[in-house]
């Protein structure tokens, strides 16, 4: 038993930020890795063979103005008792793992162009599960696609311009869940996903001394791979030791053309980001009476993100040739509870504060100084809290969460 445990620990490789946009999860922060929800489904659609017949609706953490973006909706299916169908799934406007970096960068492309021709955010989002019991193995699949399109079109004496952008994401992923012993499970699980952006301006001028031309900015290469699992090895009916670890590589890179009489003095850029994300955590979860569960561990991490690019397009200093940055998280503390107060009446609470210390090393040439290095280091300790409440109507539950 303990050498199966031992290589539980070593396999176990997990990403719970897929799970950030619920409710229950977001009250209880980051001690919610040590929890199952049923929001798993988004990085782990092995686990929809516990939720065969549900219909949820959630309005996101957000402020209302932020619903039409965060909040979601979902059914599942099967077709009896023994899912010889399977379990089916769709879902609509839900958000998962990925999507918030791709929307970060495309923020940060924005910023950089500035003007009316910004890409769109893609936050046009929606999935698709379907999972099946294979003997002792539960298999699922899930298909997911965020996107954003935008066209501006203006005329007036001096000229006309049309802007048309779109931005993409693929998410594909299947996972595994299995329980090798009485005491022990695990789920397994692996992404791919495909990044894309562009956009073009073409101006028409009327005017002799003015200029026409076309400006384009597109996505040169972008992808992403997650890679996770994790365990929940029963040391008695109440606790549980809940080993997490989680691995993810993405890059995305940009270049632009210019072609007309605008061109006169732009020359076309392009750059490239990428990162390698290593992060985990042991904890507990344990149910010291029927309606009370506590959970809590130690986490850690180590990201890495290098930018190749001198026009500071995604974020970097204008003019640096490499910027690495490197973030170790060593150690961090999390811990939460949920509790049924009445039978109508759920409470949540959670916190979580992570020890972070962050180096950033630069490099550039110039005429006067050659080549030259910067390297800067800071530490943080930054501290999260969260607080639910859950309201229960019959076999309707309703949650409401605060969180900073």
């Amino acid at each position: 038993m303990k050498k199966l445990f031992i290589a539980m620990l070593a396999l176990t490789i997990a990403a719970s930020a897929a799970m950030a946009t619920d409710t229950r999860i977001a009250s209880i922060g980051q001690a919610s890795t040590f929890l199952t929800d049923y929001t798993d489904i988004y990085f782990i659609p092995s686990t929809l063979v516990a939720y065969p017949r549900m219909i949820a609706a959630e309005l996101g953490t957000g402020s209302p103005s932020g619903i039409p973006y965060q909040g979601s909706a979902s059914i599942t299916w099967t077709n009896n008792e023994e899912q010889t169908w399977g379990v089916m799934g769709v879902d609509v406007n839900h958000d998962f793992a990925g999507r918030q970096q791709f929307g970060t960068d495309i923020t940060a492309i924005n910023t950089w162009i500035g003007g009316p021709d910004a890409l769109p955010h893609p936050d046009n989002k929606w999935h698709l599960f379907y999972a099946k019991k294979m003997g002792t193995m539960d298999l699922g699949l899930h298909l997911a696609r965020a996107a954003g399109a935008a066209t501006l079109e203006w005329t007036d004496s001096l000229g006309n311009e049309k802007d048309e952008a779109s931005t993409g994401l693929w998410n594909i992923n299947g996972s595994i869940s299995l329980k090798p012993m009485e005491n022990v499970t695990a789920d397994i699980s692996a992404a791919f996903q495909m990044l894309s952006f562009s956009g073009e301006m073409v101006t028409t001028t009327t005017l002799p001394a003015a200029s026409s031309g076309t400006t384009t900015i597109e996505s040169d290469g972008g992808s992403a791979i997650l890679v996770g699992a994790r365990a929940f090895y029963g040391m008695s009916d109440q606790l549980k030791l809940v080993p997490v670890l989680g691995f993810q590589t993405y890059s995305l890179g940009f270049k632009t053309s210019y072609a007309g009489v605008d061109t006169v003095g732009n020359t076309p850029e392009g750059g490239k980001k990428s990162q390698t994300n290593i992060a985990g955590a042991f904890g507990l979860n344990y149910q010291p009476a029927e309606n009370v569960t506590l959970v809590g561990g130690l986490h850690f991490g180590m990201y890495g993100t290098t930018l190749e690019d001198t026009t500071g397009l995604f974020g970097g200093t204008v003019g640096i040739k490499e910027e690495k940055t490197s973030t170790l998280v060593f150690p961090g503390f999390s811990a939460g509870v949920e509790a049924k107060l009445l039978k109508w009446l759920d409470v949540r609470f959670g916190a979580g504060k992570m020890l972070t210390k962050t180096s950033t090393e630069e490099t550039w040439h110039s005429f006067a100084t050659g080549n030259n290095t910067r390297e800067t280091s800071y530490t943080s300790a930054p501290f999260n809290f969260g607080f639910g409440l859950g309201l229960t109507f019959g076999t309707t539950t309703c949650r409401s969460t605060w969180a900073t």
